[in-house]
Protein backbone atom coordinates (compact mmCIF):
# COMPACT_ATOMS: atom_id res chain seq x y z
CA UNK A 1 0.00 0.00 0.00
CA UNK A 2 1.19 3.54 -0.31
CA UNK A 3 0.93 5.53 2.35
CA UNK A 4 -1.25 8.62 2.77
CA UNK A 5 0.09 11.65 2.39
CA UNK A 6 0.30 15.05 4.62
CA UNK A 7 -0.99 16.84 2.20
CA UNK A 8 1.77 19.47 2.53
CA UNK A 9 2.30 21.31 -0.62
CA UNK A 10 6.17 21.12 -1.33
CA UNK A 11 7.44 23.71 -4.43
CA UNK A 12 8.67 20.56 -6.75
CA UNK A 13 7.20 17.33 -5.72
CA UNK A 14 8.13 13.80 -7.07
CA UNK A 15 4.43 13.51 -8.69
CA UNK A 16 1.51 15.20 -10.28
CA UNK A 17 -1.26 14.00 -10.23
CA UNK A 18 -4.66 14.37 -12.40
CA UNK A 19 -8.22 13.36 -11.48
CA UNK A 20 -10.43 12.42 -13.72
CA UNK A 21 -14.13 11.37 -14.53
CA UNK A 22 -14.44 7.56 -16.28
CA UNK A 23 -14.87 9.88 -19.57
CA UNK A 24 -11.12 10.60 -18.69
CA UNK A 25 -10.03 7.10 -20.67
CA UNK A 26 -9.05 9.42 -23.79
CA UNK A 27 -6.13 10.62 -21.71
CA UNK A 28 -4.92 7.05 -21.64
CA UNK A 29 -6.66 5.81 -25.03
CA UNK A 30 -4.98 8.69 -26.94
CA UNK A 31 -1.69 9.72 -24.87
CA UNK A 32 -3.13 13.08 -24.30
CA UNK A 33 -3.90 15.98 -22.08
CA UNK A 34 -6.72 18.51 -22.32
CA UNK A 35 -5.67 21.94 -22.27
CA UNK A 36 -8.70 24.24 -21.34
CA UNK A 37 -8.80 28.05 -21.79
CA UNK A 38 -9.57 29.96 -18.54
CA UNK A 39 -13.02 30.94 -19.03
CA UNK A 40 -14.42 27.42 -18.93
CA UNK A 41 -13.12 26.82 -15.78
CA UNK A 42 -15.72 25.83 -12.93
CA UNK A 43 -14.65 28.86 -10.84
CA UNK A 44 -15.35 32.25 -12.36
CA UNK A 45 -12.47 34.13 -10.36
CA UNK A 46 -9.82 31.96 -12.35
CA UNK A 47 -7.38 34.98 -13.90
CA UNK A 48 -9.72 38.07 -13.02
CA UNK A 49 -7.58 40.73 -11.32
CA UNK A 50 -8.75 43.25 -8.99
CA UNK A 51 -8.39 46.59 -11.51
CA UNK A 52 -7.11 49.47 -9.70
CA UNK A 53 -9.68 51.57 -10.18
CA UNK A 54 -8.34 55.00 -9.75
CA UNK A 55 -6.71 57.19 -12.75
CA UNK A 56 -4.34 60.17 -12.14
CA UNK A 57 -4.19 62.99 -14.08
CA UNK A 58 -0.97 62.51 -15.84
CA UNK A 59 -1.72 58.72 -16.98
CA UNK A 60 -5.48 60.69 -17.94
CA UNK A 61 -3.62 63.27 -19.85
CA UNK A 62 -1.36 60.74 -22.02
CA UNK A 63 -4.07 58.83 -23.09
CA UNK A 64 -6.08 61.98 -24.71
CA UNK A 65 -2.71 63.10 -26.17
CA UNK A 66 -2.21 59.44 -28.05
CA UNK A 67 -1.79 60.09 -31.56
CA UNK A 68 -4.05 56.90 -32.18
CA UNK A 69 -6.50 58.63 -30.28
CA UNK A 70 -6.54 61.83 -31.44
CA UNK A 71 -6.73 60.53 -34.77
CA UNK A 72 -10.26 58.55 -33.57
CA UNK A 73 -11.62 61.90 -32.26
CA UNK A 74 -10.63 63.89 -35.29
CA UNK A 75 -12.52 61.49 -37.55
CA UNK A 76 -15.36 61.77 -35.33
CA UNK A 77 -15.10 65.34 -35.24
CA UNK A 78 -15.16 65.08 -39.07
CA UNK A 79 -17.89 63.10 -39.23
CA UNK A 80 -20.12 65.97 -37.03
CA UNK A 81 -19.13 68.31 -39.52
CA UNK A 82 -15.46 69.73 -38.55
CA UNK A 83 -13.86 71.27 -41.34
CA UNK A 84 -10.17 71.52 -40.51
CA UNK A 85 -7.29 69.03 -40.89
CA UNK A 86 -5.53 67.16 -38.39
CA UNK A 87 -2.85 69.49 -36.97
CA UNK A 88 -5.39 72.22 -37.02
CA UNK A 89 -7.51 69.69 -34.67
CA UNK A 90 -4.42 68.66 -32.39
CA UNK A 91 -4.15 72.51 -31.89
CA UNK A 92 -7.28 72.87 -30.85
CA UNK A 93 -7.81 69.98 -28.79
CA UNK A 94 -4.81 70.95 -26.41
CA UNK A 95 -5.71 74.24 -26.23
CA UNK A 96 -9.64 73.98 -25.76
CA UNK A 97 -10.86 70.21 -25.32
CA UNK A 98 -7.90 68.17 -23.83
CA UNK A 99 -8.78 68.85 -20.04
CA UNK A 100 -12.24 68.24 -20.14
CA UNK A 101 -11.93 64.98 -21.77
CA UNK A 102 -9.07 63.85 -19.21
CA UNK A 103 -11.23 64.53 -16.34
CA UNK A 104 -13.99 63.08 -17.73
CA UNK A 105 -11.98 59.60 -18.52
CA UNK A 106 -10.60 59.70 -14.93
CA UNK A 107 -14.23 60.25 -13.77
CA UNK A 108 -15.84 56.94 -15.74
CA UNK A 109 -12.22 55.06 -15.34
CA UNK A 110 -13.82 53.17 -12.31
CA UNK A 111 -16.16 51.33 -14.62
CA UNK A 112 -13.57 51.21 -17.82
CA UNK A 113 -11.28 49.10 -15.47
CA UNK A 114 -13.93 46.75 -14.20
CA UNK A 115 -15.21 46.02 -17.48
CA UNK A 116 -11.29 45.48 -18.39
CA UNK A 117 -10.74 42.70 -16.11
CA UNK A 118 -13.79 41.14 -17.18
CA UNK A 119 -12.99 41.14 -20.95
CA UNK A 120 -9.31 39.66 -19.84
CA UNK A 121 -10.91 36.33 -19.34
CA UNK A 122 -12.63 36.22 -22.62
CA UNK A 123 -9.29 37.88 -24.64
CA UNK A 124 -6.90 36.04 -22.78
CA UNK A 125 -8.42 32.20 -23.18
CA UNK A 126 -8.46 32.77 -27.13
CA UNK A 127 -5.14 32.56 -26.79
CA UNK A 128 -3.64 30.17 -24.30
CA UNK A 129 -4.90 27.43 -21.96
CA UNK A 130 -4.22 25.55 -19.00
CA UNK A 131 -3.02 21.84 -18.05
CA UNK A 132 -3.81 21.02 -13.96
CA UNK A 133 -1.88 18.81 -11.54
CA UNK A 134 -2.04 17.88 -8.07
CA UNK A 135 0.73 17.37 -5.86
CA UNK A 136 -2.18 15.14 -3.84
CA UNK A 137 -3.51 11.58 -5.15
CA UNK A 138 -5.42 10.33 -1.89
CA UNK A 139 -7.63 13.66 -1.22
CA UNK A 140 -11.20 12.69 -0.38
CA UNK A 141 -12.29 15.80 -1.31
CA UNK A 142 -10.68 15.63 -5.32
CA UNK A 143 -12.02 12.09 -5.28
CA UNK A 144 -15.61 12.87 -5.22
CA UNK A 145 -15.54 16.46 -6.63
CA UNK A 146 -13.39 15.10 -9.70
CA UNK A 147 -13.72 11.46 -10.27
CA UNK A 148 -17.50 11.27 -10.28
CA UNK A 149 -18.09 10.87 -7.08
CA UNK A 150 -15.16 7.76 -7.03
CA UNK A 151 -15.77 6.46 -10.14
CA UNK A 152 -13.27 7.53 -12.26
CA UNK A 153 -9.75 7.60 -12.25
CA UNK A 154 -6.60 9.15 -11.22
CA UNK A 155 -3.29 9.25 -12.86
CA UNK A 156 0.31 9.86 -11.93
CA UNK A 157 2.93 11.30 -14.08
CA UNK A 158 6.63 11.98 -13.45
CA UNK A 159 7.23 15.21 -12.26
CA UNK A 160 10.91 14.73 -12.79
CA UNK A 161 9.84 14.43 -16.43
CA UNK A 162 11.40 17.21 -18.92
CA UNK A 163 8.25 18.07 -20.60
CA UNK A 164 6.94 18.58 -16.59
CA UNK A 165 9.87 20.71 -15.11
CA UNK A 166 9.57 24.30 -13.48
CA UNK A 167 11.87 25.32 -16.37
CA UNK A 168 9.35 24.40 -18.91
CA UNK A 169 6.39 26.12 -17.49
CA UNK A 170 5.37 24.25 -14.27
CA UNK A 171 3.81 26.55 -11.81
CA UNK A 172 2.80 26.45 -8.16
CA UNK A 173 -0.62 27.96 -7.44
CA UNK A 174 -0.54 30.29 -5.07
CA UNK A 175 -3.79 30.80 -2.34
CA UNK A 176 -4.84 33.83 -1.08
CA UNK A 177 -7.69 35.93 0.33
CA UNK A 178 -7.05 38.78 -1.82
CA UNK A 179 -7.29 38.66 -6.04
CA UNK A 180 -3.90 39.48 -7.73
CA UNK A 181 -4.35 43.69 -8.61
CA UNK A 182 -3.66 44.20 -11.75
CA UNK A 183 -3.29 48.18 -13.24
CA UNK A 184 -4.39 48.56 -16.65
CA UNK A 185 -4.00 52.31 -16.93
CA UNK A 186 -0.34 51.73 -17.35
CA UNK A 187 2.00 50.65 -20.34
CA UNK A 188 3.09 47.52 -20.97
CA UNK A 189 6.23 46.68 -19.23
CA UNK A 190 7.93 44.20 -17.31
CA UNK A 191 6.11 44.99 -14.00
CA UNK A 192 2.75 44.78 -15.79
CA UNK A 193 3.62 41.73 -17.13
CA UNK A 194 4.57 40.22 -13.91
CA UNK A 195 0.88 41.62 -12.61
CA UNK A 196 -0.49 39.30 -15.34
CA UNK A 197 1.63 36.60 -14.71
CA UNK A 198 0.05 36.24 -11.32
CA UNK A 199 -3.25 35.63 -12.50
CA UNK A 200 -2.25 32.90 -13.89
CA UNK A 201 -1.18 31.28 -10.77
CA UNK A 202 -3.27 32.63 -8.00
CA UNK A 203 -6.80 31.31 -6.94
CA UNK A 204 -8.94 31.76 -3.40
CA UNK A 205 -7.45 29.96 -0.54
CA UNK A 206 -10.93 27.94 -0.81
CA UNK A 207 -9.16 25.58 -3.12
CA UNK A 208 -5.92 24.96 -0.88
CA UNK A 209 -7.09 21.80 -0.48
CA UNK A 210 -5.93 20.93 -4.24
CA UNK A 211 -2.42 21.61 -4.24
CA UNK A 212 -2.34 22.37 -8.13
CA UNK A 213 0.08 22.75 -10.01
CA UNK A 214 -0.26 24.35 -13.80
CA UNK A 215 1.29 24.70 -17.54
CA UNK A 216 0.77 27.20 -19.63
CA UNK A 217 0.18 26.15 -23.32
CA UNK A 218 -0.60 28.47 -26.75
CA UNK A 219 -3.82 27.05 -28.30
CA UNK A 220 -1.86 27.56 -31.57
CA UNK A 221 0.70 25.01 -30.91
CA UNK A 222 -2.12 21.81 -29.55
CA UNK A 223 -3.86 19.98 -31.21
CA UNK A 224 -7.60 21.23 -32.05
CA UNK A 225 -10.08 18.44 -32.12
CA UNK A 226 -13.66 19.85 -33.24
CA UNK A 227 -17.12 18.25 -31.70
CA UNK A 228 -20.10 19.74 -32.72
CA UNK A 229 -20.04 22.81 -31.33
CA UNK A 230 -17.61 22.31 -28.43
CA UNK A 231 -13.90 22.71 -29.47
CA UNK A 232 -11.04 20.28 -27.27
CA UNK A 233 -7.32 21.17 -27.10
CA UNK A 234 -4.92 18.67 -26.61
CA UNK A 235 -1.36 18.32 -25.72
CA UNK A 236 -0.07 14.95 -26.36
CA UNK A 237 3.19 13.10 -23.91
CA UNK A 238 5.39 10.30 -24.53
CA UNK A 239 4.32 7.06 -22.33
CA UNK A 240 7.33 6.91 -19.96
CA UNK A 241 6.29 10.56 -18.41
CA UNK A 242 2.62 8.18 -17.00
CA UNK A 243 3.86 6.19 -14.10
CA UNK A 244 0.85 4.96 -12.00
CA UNK A 245 -2.82 4.70 -12.37
CA UNK A 246 -5.58 4.44 -10.07
CA UNK A 247 -8.98 3.26 -9.86
CA UNK A 248 -11.43 4.60 -7.63
CA UNK A 249 -13.05 2.54 -4.99
CA UNK A 250 -16.17 2.40 -7.06
CA UNK A 251 -14.84 1.78 -10.11
CA UNK A 252 -16.60 -1.03 -12.11
CA UNK A 253 -14.86 -4.03 -13.74
CA UNK A 254 -15.89 -2.95 -17.18
CA UNK A 255 -14.20 0.39 -16.96
CA UNK A 256 -10.93 -1.79 -14.68
CA UNK A 257 -10.85 -3.93 -18.49
CA UNK A 258 -11.00 -0.48 -20.75
CA UNK A 259 -8.46 0.95 -18.67
CA UNK A 260 -6.20 -2.78 -19.02
CA UNK A 261 -6.29 -3.15 -22.65
CA UNK A 262 -5.11 0.91 -22.95
CA UNK A 263 -2.43 0.13 -20.69
CA UNK A 264 -1.62 -3.57 -23.08
CA UNK A 265 -2.20 -1.62 -26.18
CA UNK A 266 0.14 1.31 -25.44
CA UNK A 267 2.62 -1.75 -23.53
CA UNK A 268 3.25 0.86 -20.54
CA UNK A 269 4.87 0.08 -17.60
CA UNK A 270 2.88 2.06 -14.73
CA UNK A 271 1.46 0.49 -11.55
CA UNK A 272 -2.15 -0.33 -11.34
CA UNK A 273 -3.97 0.45 -8.07
CA UNK A 274 -7.39 0.71 -6.53
CA UNK A 275 -8.63 2.94 -4.09
CA UNK A 276 -10.13 0.98 -0.76
CA UNK A 277 -12.14 2.70 2.05
CA UNK A 278 -9.83 2.54 5.24
CA UNK A 279 -11.91 0.19 8.06
CA UNK A 280 -11.23 2.76 10.72
CA UNK A 281 -10.18 6.16 9.35
CA UNK A 282 -11.86 8.91 7.03
CA UNK A 283 -8.84 7.50 4.56
CA UNK A 284 -8.22 5.64 1.47
CA UNK A 285 -5.99 3.43 1.24
CA UNK A 286 -4.53 1.81 -2.37
CA UNK A 287 -4.30 -1.57 -3.23
CA UNK A 288 -1.65 -3.16 -5.97
CA UNK A 289 -2.99 -5.23 -8.75
CA UNK A 290 -1.83 -7.60 -10.63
Amino acid sequence: MDPTSTHQVTNSPSSYYKYCTPSGVDLLKNLRLRVTPPNQFNDPFEFTAHALAQMDRRTARRETQNKEFLMEMWHDARRRGYKHGFRIFRKDWRTTISKGVSESLRASYPETAYELARKFVDEISKIIGVVCFSCHFDSILMWSHYTASHKGVVYEFDANHPLLSLSNGMVKVEYRNERATVDYTRQFDSDLANELSKLTKTKSIHWEYEGEFRQIHHLSKTQLVIEGTNHYHYIHFPKEMLTKIILGCRTDRQFEAEIRSYIKKHQLSVKLQRAEIDNSKFELTFIDLQ
